[in-house]
């Protein structure tokens, strides 16, 4: 007997008693799941080819259940994002080094986040630093703040760094300051409600606390 083809789902969960609220399926492997700050948006990543596109981004209505395929427009799976802290954007980094951001009002044409010909900013976006994006996180300071963490590739010296950037409405970044020669790489990125605090995993099992305010100031 052939085996049955894998079948993926999408479920939404009540916190408290745990009852699925919905279930839907998922036309392809769904490898990370995240929801947007407004709660109106579950994320998710995905793994594979869907008819043409590779790894596409899937987007699922909290309220409904309903699903929206966006061509994801990456070199490689995505490996680490972040929403824009009115939820309106969202942030999308491959493990090729690109970032990409989608307007989620219409998401089929991603801007390339700090597209520039300054090479003080060119590494996040065309993969000139020797290091895979590990993590991103965002927060807004009088406009978006993207915190952006990169990490050792195994075949390159150890170069771990720690970016901040203001993004403005056409997606275009500036870099407000870069920290460098980390003894280990950052794998985790995640700030508080308010935007006060940015947290900072490492690989060695440490975290960091920063003053998110203090690091976005120009």
């Amino acid at each position: 007997r052939g085996r049955a083809a894998e079948r993926h789902f999408v479920a939404l969960l009540d916190a408290k008693g745990g009852e699925p609220l919905w279930q839907t399926e998922a036309e392809i492997e769904v490898t990370e799941v995240g929801l947007s700050p407004d709660g109106r948006w579950v994320f998710c990543f995905t793994n594979d080819v869907l008819g043409e596109l590779l790894a596409p981004i899937l987007l699922f209505d909290v309220g409904s259940g309903a699903q929206q395929v966006i061509p994801s427009h990456l070199s490689q799976k995505g490996n680490a994002y972040a929403f824009e802290p009115a939820s309106s954007r969202l942030a999308v980094a491959d493990n090729a080094g690109a970032i990409h951001v989608y307007d989620l009002a219409s998401p089929e044409a991603p801007a390339v986040l700090l597209e520039s010909d300054d090479a003080e900013s060119a590494w996040l976006t065309r993969g000139i630093h020797p290091s895979t994006i590990t993590a991103v996180a965002a927060a807004w300071h009088d406009g978006w703040v993207l915190f952006s963490a990169c990490g050792i590739r195994m075949d390159e010296p150890s170069v771990n760094e720690l970016a901040v950037w203001r993004i403005d409405a056409a997606a275009e970044a500036r870099l407000v300051r870069k920290f460098s020669d980390f003894p280990n790489r950052y794998l985790r990125l995640a700030t508080t409600d308010d935007g006060r605090w940015l947290v900072a995993g490492r690989a060695a099992g440490e975290f960091e606390l920063w003053d998110a305010r203090a690091l976005s100031r120009e």
